[in-house]
């Protein structure tokens, strides 16, 4: 009896539905759901989608003819539920009615032709049948994992975080993000039809819980850079005002994304779109300014593979660069003080390999850039990356920074303290980008990026953002450092460089970068250059640069001694050769002594055979 009277209301309500509308308009009738030519007539409204009588065999008195399309839905590498197929009683086959393209707007089982309309729809309300690139829905198994809410499976029925945002059968199904019957309970959003309003991630955080800890993706949110923004949103997608009132929507969309996690046009291309705003005041936001010149070296972020499970320790892991590969963008937050090796909080809580090769949350900074600079399988990398500089090809290489870096012998210290073996020409503090004393080097550590950085980087002095995205220096540098490149043939002099006899400028000069910390000027001057005492016989007079005998990272205890090492000496031999009568080619710090042929003159090789410094 109940359900008879249920049905009879519904019947009076779709057929005075005409008159009713010439007194009180209801929402849906200055919406995109108002099918009807005559706007604002309640019937017409109505019975696009109702009927009391010769309805469709599914609930709701439905009147719009069901697609019998078949659909394919989302899968990713993080996704854990399950949907094969769309259950037959899914309240979502009436959406998709319509929205899945394939069935006439004004097609009803109440008219033997198609209704009147004047809509159409949009490209962007146009699902398709290929639903791979929308959220999940329909669905009957759940996997319980670390970023869903703890009532989702707490409770029986499952119930969300929001009581406006109704579970259906269990299932999430379209209705329970949208309301097709009133537009504007998101105000900023009537076309979207929410159930509740978006504004902050509030729809989103109805199912998933940004307070749970790591190893749930999402702790972190609620403080983070994007969270908290009040930038413009750039992407003129969501209607809302700034990032953190667009907060996921800005970079996820919910239908129609294109790519796996629903992320906006795929990978680096959606970060870029709000991270390289030149006209922006924020260092942030002009992060990526440039990576479209082709006369600057950019990070190879559209290398694509990241994937949120990856293995970091497999071979059959490929090494890629995704912004997300070095930013957890949920967790990041705006850069603070912080003490070198540890992370800057824009790096937070992004995976890393630790200094022991070990798969870590990052703590150090070192550890994020270990996961392509380390143990990465795919290595040396392909000749498609001889454009971001000249590579040289060491005596002692693996192609494994973190070894370098772990050297018994001489690194600079990036993951441990100095090695002892200082330089005299060694300054106190660095030298800013204008000349001025920057951050202390009488004690601990060094980054990565104070070498590796934009070449205005703000933390260096600069004007420009932080971090080694994009530069005008070869190797992502953030200053000039010139190196030697062997000519075409072997046989030919290698080009040599044309140095001031002071090193030139210290701040724009040839060798700026090393400038940065060691006083080039006096290792270049017969009273400065007291552990060496040639340097400037090699350098002035030979236009020899500082890569050729020394790396910067440091040499890695394998195949090496800290007699032929100390000072990170490695040899290029792609310059340096052997000695003919010895065939030895090595630099002997502990005897000062030098065996070595040099291709670096018209006249033939210049050869040391055992010779004394």
């Amino acid at each position: 009896m109940r359900r008879m009277l249920i049905g009879l209301a519904l019947a009076t309500l779709v057929l005075a539905g005409s008159s009713q509308a010439q007194n009180k308009r209801l929402p849906v009738d200055d919406s995109l759901h108002n099918l009807s030519p005559v706007n604002g007539q309640g019937a017409d409204t109505c019975r696009y989608c109702h009927s009391a009588h010769k309805t469709a065999p599914v609930r709701g008195l439905w009147n719009h003819q069901l697609s019998t399309a078949e659909y394919q839905f989302y899968t990713s590498s993080s996704y854990k539920q399950g949907a094969a197929s769309l259950p037959t009683d899914s309240p979502s086959r009436l959406c998709l009615s319509c929205h899945d393209g394939t069935v006439a707007l004004g097609s009803t089982y109440g008219s033997s032709t198609p209704l009147p309309t004047n809509k159409s729809l949009s490209e962007k309300n146009n699902l398709g049948t290929d639903l791979r690139s929308s959220h999940p829905f329909g669905f009957d198994t759940w996997v319980r994992d670390n970023t869903l809410r703890d009532e989702l499976f707490s409770s029986n029925p499952r119930i969300t975080g929001d009581a406006h945002v109704k579970l259906y059968a269990g299932r999430i199904e379209c209705s329970t993000c949208h309301e097709p019957h009133t537009p504007n309970i998101d105000p900023k959003r009537p076309d979207m039809f929410l159930a509740v309003s978006n504004e902050n991630g509030g729809l989103c955080l109805s199912c998933h819980d940004a307070n749970k800890p790591a190893p749930n993706v999402l702790n972190g949110w609620l403080a983070s850079a994007h969270a908290t923004s009040g930038t413009k949103e750039g992407t003129n997608y969501t209607g809302y005002s700034t990032v953190a009132e667009s907060a996921c929507t800005t970079c996820h969309a919910p239908h129609n994304s294109g790519a796996e996690r629903l992320l906006r046009d795929g990978g680096a291309k959606g970060c870029l779109e709000c991270h390289a705003n030149a006209a922006s005041q924020s260092h942030f936001a002009q992060t990526w300014v440039g990576y479209d010149d082709p006369s600057k070296f950019m990070h190879p972020v559209f290398a694509t593979g990241h994937k949120p499970d990856e293995d970091l320790k497999s071979a059959a892991t490929p090494r890629h660069s995704d912004c997300w590969d070095c930013h957890n963008p949920h967790a990041a937050r705006p850069n603070g003080p912080t003490t070198a090796p540890a992370v800057q909080p824009v790096l937070a809580q992004t995976s890393g390999i630790d200094k022991d090769g070990n798969p870590v949350t990052a703590a150090n900074q070192y550890e994020v850039c270990f996961k392509c600079h380390g143990d990465s399988a795919n290595k040396p990398q392909g000749a498609s990356f001889a454009k971001y500089g000249y590579t040289p090809t060491r005596q002692v290489d693996a192609h494994n920074v973190r070894l370098d870096f772990n050297s018994a012998f001489s690194r600079h210290n990036v993951v441990q303290a100095r090695s002892g073996n200082t330089s005299p020409a060694f300054r106190n503090a660095m030298l800013r980008l204008d000349g001025t004393a920057g951050r202390s080097l009488t004690s601990g550590f060094l980054y990565c990026t104070d070498c590796h950085n934009n070449d205005k980087a703000q933390e260096s002095g600069g004007n420009g953002p932080n971090g080694p995205h994009v530069s005008s220096y070869e190797h992502l540098l953030e200053r000039r450092y010139d190196m030697n490149r062997p000519a075409a043939s072997r046989e030919l002099p290698v080009m040599s460089l044309n140095i001031p006899p002071d090193g030139g400028d210290p701040l724009n000069g040839p060798f700026a970068l090393c400038n940065k910390c060691h006083d080039v000027a006096r290792l270049l001057s017969s009273s400065g250059d007291t552990a060496f005492k040639q340097h400037a016989q090699h350098v002035v007079n030979g236009g020899i640069s500082c890569s050729v005998c020394h790396a910067p990272h440091g040499v890695q205890s394998s195949n090496s001694t800290a007699a032929l090492h100390a000072h990170s000496i490695n040899l290029d031999l792609a310059i340096v050769n052997p000695e003919p009568a010895t065939n030895q080619v090595m630099i002997d710090t502990a005897n000062r002594t030098c065996t070595v042929a040099c291709h670096m003159s018209n006249s033939g090789p210049v050869v040391h055979n055992g010779v004394k410094y």
